[in-house]
Parts: structure tokens; sequence; C-alpha cells
């Protein structure tokens, strides 16, 4: 009985040839590998053994990315290994020689020869000519071991002293509150460094307006501070009750908000756009020995939107858009989308140094968000998934 062998061609980034896995659900699998990404093999090696039963008999073709002719022998010998079965050339990451040779093997052998664009959703056959829709059910951790990352949580809602909707529904008021709840948490966070359970007194704090101190005795409503005592002239007492209860007070709550936002969009059918596990939620990243933050991730027919959460009055600092690029470069680079997300109300039109923020933001290719945007954060956050404003490429 034919069998179906893909033959992959690699040499760019990984995620097409994964959803190209997915969607074709080979028997087999052979490699033809550019010299010059000679890491690919076992980065695309150790995420399809999760999702396909690969043999590894077969060794994997480390050839010039120049070389026409060399691709083209190689190309036919790999073909030529499976003389009853189906074979599909993958291209989709090819260096555009090497392309050029699996399809000239492929129409040579009356084969296939795709390419996936994860973009429009579509599997685009080459040899023969044809076009058709392609699921794709990349998930957030997949899509990280296509570039040889692992997500490690930074953040745990069992953690906190309140549950995770009473969580959820906090960060919603937060965001939707306005300047006060800037003002509220902006102070929080002078006020309350520290370690474990403990109690900020009167004389550490300074004055809050009537706003601010509302802020406050909604988060005592929720749970997230305690005991809260306040007097005449504004000032504030209260214990902070955990760690992981300052953490989500010093600025991980945006990032639940963001995180629960993504998980709220729909599609036209009313259908949810993204599953649990296309979504993360501030998780670590292992870089040579370091480890890069990342606020929220979520993943769009295999393509990555990437969010960075700034919380604080001050947060349009060019350093922080630095970071956020950095980040990116090492999960897709330009195929990914950027938005850097604070709950900062934008400054007057006339202040120099915001408008300088939003031109490197822009040179960055990087969607800015602020407070006053918050309340509207998933036609955002979904329009950066469907229409990018900076094209994914």
């Amino acid at each position: 009985m034919s069998r179906r062998v893909t033959v992959l061609v690699l040499g760019g980034r990984l995620t097409p040839n994964l959803v190209g896995i997915l969607a074709l659900r080979p028997a087999a699998v052979e490699f033809i590998i550019s010299k010059d990404t000679p890491t690919r093999y076992e980065e695309i090696y150790e995420v399809l053994q999760q999702v396909a039963d690969l043999d590894r008999s077969a060794e994997p073709h480390y050839l010039s990315a120049y070389d026409f002719i060399t691709n083209r022998d190689i190309c036919l010998a790999v073909a030529q290994r499976h003389p009853e079965d189906e074979i599909i050339f993958d291209i989709s990451s090819a260096p555009k020689i090497m392309g050029f040779a699996a399809y000239e093997v492929a129409r040579f052998l009356h084969q296939r020869a795709v390419i996936v664009d994860t973009a429009n959703g579509r599997l685009i056959d080459l040899v023969p000519p044809s076009a058709a829709p392609v699921p794709i059910e990349i998930d957030l951790a997949q899509y990280l071991a296509c570039y040889g990352r692992r997500p490690e949580l930074t953040f745990d809602f069992k953690k906190l002293s309140v549950s995770q909707q009473q969580a959820i529904d906090a960060a919603s008021y937060l965001a939707t509150a306005g300047p006060a709840a800037v003002e509220a948490l902006d102070r929080l966070r002078s006020w309350s460094q520290g370690k474990g359970k403990r109690t900020i007194p009167f004389k550490k704090t300074q004055p809050l307006s009537a706003e601010a101190r509302e802020v406050l005795r909604q988060l005592e409503s929720f749970g997230l501070i305690a005991n809260l005592e306040e007097q005449s002239d504004g000032r504030v007492q209260y214990t902070i009750p955990t760690d992981m209860d300052w953490k989500y007070l010093e600025g991980t709550w945006l990032e639940i908000y963001v995180w629960h936002q993504v998980l709220q969009c729909q599609d036209e059918q009313g259908q949810p756009m993204f599953r649990g596990s296309q979504v993360g939620l501030s998780f670590e990243i292992p870089s040579d020995g370091a480890r890069k933050q990342i606020d929220v991730g979520y993943v769009y027919h295999g393509q990555m939107i990437h969010v960075s959460c700034k919380t604080g009055s001050k947060p349009f600092k060019t350093q922080y858009l630095d970071e956020l690029r950095a980040v990116s470069s090492l999960i897709g680079g330009r195929f990914t989308s950027r938005l850097f997300v604070t709950n900062a109300f934008p400054p007057s039109d006339t202040d120099t140094d915001y408008t300088r923020f939003l031109d490197q933001a822009k040179d960055r290719e990087t969607v800015v968000v602020t407070g006053n945007e918050l309340p509207r954060i998933k036609e955002i956050l979904k329009k950066q998934a469907l229409q990018p404003t900076y094209p994914r490429i």
C-alpha cells in the first residue's frame, strides 16, 4: 500500500513546516537542510516527534543553499528511496535555489511540491498547481519549540489569596477605572516593597485623592489587600496578604486582563478564536543562559502576537520598546506582531517626549495601546491577529 512521505527542505522559519505535517499527516519524513542553518534538523525533529511517528533511520542531508545540481540530485535520490509512495516536497521554508531544485524534481516525478501559506491558512500545491484551505492548529508551546524555546510560567493563580475568577474580575475593574486606578496602583508600587505578608502603615504613605482611595476600597473588596484604613488627610494603611498578591498588584493584573481578553475574541460565527493552549500568560523563555520574559503571547494561524505590558505613570521609554523587539527576535522576528500595552494615559499632544516615543514605536513596528484604549482592547487584539498594522513577513 502506498504511503505518504514528506520531504522537508529546510532553511528558514519552521512554523509552516509544522503546519504542513499536521495537515498532511505523512507516514514518514525526510530532511534536506541548508548548511547555513544546521540546527534546523534538531529543532524541527524535537517538535515533530510530538505529533507524528517519525523514522529517524534516514539521516538528514546538509547541502549548500546555492548548489542547484547537488540539491536536485539529492531530492531525486530521496524520492527514489520510496518508489511506491506518494512524495510531497514541502519547500515552505526552503532557500530559493533549494526550493527550485525540489520543484524541478517534483515536476519530473509527477509528485507534489507544496508551500504552506500560514498568513491565509492555505496549502498551495505548485505541482500540480492548486490551493486549498489548511487547518492550522499549532499551540503556543509547539510554536516556541520551533525556535528552540520552552515556556516556563512565572505567575501562578493558585498562589493568590483570591480565586482566579476574582483576579480576572479585579483586573477588568482596574483596566476600566481610569486615571484613579493609575494613581492608586502607582502609589502601591512605591509604598509596598518587601517580602511575605506585610502591613504598610499610615506613616509610610502619602495623601491619596478620593477617587484613588475608592480604587483601594474596591481592591479590598476583591480580597487583594486587607485591613484598609483611611485618615481624614487622605493617608491610608493596608496589608498585602501574600507575595503573589503583590506581584499581581505590581503589574501582573494588566497581563491577566490582556490574556483574558484574548480568550474572549470570537470569529464571525461567534466561536472562540483561540484555544487556551494557544495563549500564554506571564512566562519566561531561556536565551543563552539568560531568561527573557513574555507577558502575553498568542498564536494565530501559526503566527505569534507578542504583548509587553507596562504599568505605572511613566512607561513611555524607548528601552521598553527595544526589550520587546529583542525578545521577539528570538521567536520569529518580523514574522511576529508586537504590542506595547500600558494602563498609563497618553500625555498631551504637545508632549514632545511622548511624540518621540510613538515615532520610535512605529520605527520598531510596534503597536502602542494606552490606558484610554484598554476598555476596547479585545478588538485591538483581534485586529492584530487578523489584519496586523505591520505585516508579518
